[in-house]
C-alpha cells in the first residue's frame, strides 16, 4: 500500500502532518506497525527530549576482566561516557587513556572491597528526566537501597515509578552510577538491565543480601 497515495485523509505527504486519525486507522494493515506518520511523531519527540544536548564523542574504548563478566568503559576526552557488560568485546579497544586507567583501577577497587567512592568525572547524555534519575542514583551510598518510589519521590513525582524503572534501565554507566541499589518495595530484586544474576553479585559484595 503507497501511504502517500492512498491516505484517506488526502494528505500528500501524511507524514508531515503529525498525529492523524484517518491515517492510524488506514495507513497500515500490519497493527503492530506504527504507520508512518505516528513514527515520524515518535522520532519528533525524542528529538525534543533531547534538544540542546550534544551526545559525546566516544574517544576511547578499553575493555578489563571484573566478577561479572568483561566491562567495557567508553570515554571523551575528559569523561567517562559508558561502561557496561560486553563479553564478546563488540566496541574495538583504542590506546588507553589515563582517565580510563583510572576508571579500571577504581572499579577493580571496588570489587576488591577496597573502595566505596568513586571519583571519576562522568559525561552522561539523555533526557532530562532521565538525567535527574540517575543523579538520584549517584545519591544511593555504599551498602544502600532505594525503592524505585523512593527515587521517583527525589524526583519530584512518587506516581512516576513505571518511567523511574525505565530511566534506571537505561543508565549508560553501571556500578558507578549504583542502578543496582534499586530493588523492589517489598525488598526483592527487579528487573536489571545486565541480568538479575549480576544485580545480586553486586549486591552480596555490598553486603546488602
Amino acid at each position: 500500500m503507497n501511504e502517500k497515495e492512498n491516505c484517506p485523509c488526502k494528505h500528500i505527504n501524511c507524514e508531515r502532518h503529525g498525529r492523524c486519525s484517518e491515517c492510524m486507522k488506514h495507513h497500515t494493515e500490519d497493527k503492530k506497525t506504527p504507520p508512518a506518520c505516528e513514527r515520524i511523531r515518535i522520532k519528533q519527540e525524542r528529538k525534543e527530549r533531547h534538544k540542546g544536548k550534544v551526545r559525546p564523542e566516544i574517544v576511547y574504548t578499553i575493555h578489563f576482566d571484573s566478577p561479572v563478566g568483561v566491562l567495557c568503559a567508553r570515554a571523551d576526552d575528559n569523561s567517562l561516557v559508558k561502561l557496561f557488560i560486553d563479553n564478546e568485546k563488540k566496541c574495538p579497544d583504542t590506546e588507553e587513556s589515563e582517565l580510563l586507567a583510572r576508571v579500571r583501577t577504581q572499579v577493580c577497587e571496588y570489587f576488591e572491597g577496597k573502595r566505596k567512592v568513586f571519583d571519576i568525572p562522568l559525561n552522561l547524555y539523555g533526557t532530562d528526566f532521565q538525567m535527574t534519575v540517575w543523579n538520584a542514583l549517584l545519591k544511593i551510598g555504599y551498602a544502600a537501597t532505594c525503592c524505585y518510589s523512593d527515587i521517583a519521590s527525589m524526583c519530584g513525582d512518587r506516581a512516576a515509578t513505571r518511567a523511574v524503572g525505565g530511566a534506571v534501565n537505561k543508565n549508560p554507566v553501571m556500578i558507578i552510577v549504583p542502578c543496582h541499589r534499586v530493588i523492589g518495595k517489598n525488598g526483592k530484586l527487579t528487573g536489571f538491565a545486565a541480568g538479575l544474576d549480576v544485580k545480586e553479585t553486586l549486591l552480596r559484595l555490598e553486603n546488602i543480601l
